[in-house]
């Protein structure tokens, strides 16, 4: 099917913006997920980790 040049273009000009608004946020997950973090970074999960309440209130 032949679709004129000005269909393909203004669907072109839709699509990308959409595409880029959908995979930039798993671009940015991956990205965010492989870097090395700060050890200040992980201060808080030590913290939570270390409390027993947090366990108990899983365990319910």
């Amino acid at each position: 099917m032949n679709m004129p040049a000005s269909v393909r273009y203004t669907l072109s000009g839709i699509s990308w913006p959409v595409y880029v608004l959908l995979y930039t946020p798993l671009a940015l997950v991956a990205y965010y997920s492989l870097t090395p973090h700060a050890a200040s970074e992980w201060h808080g999960y030590q913290v939570l980790f270390a409390d027993t309440n947090v366990f108990a209130a899983v365990r319910r």
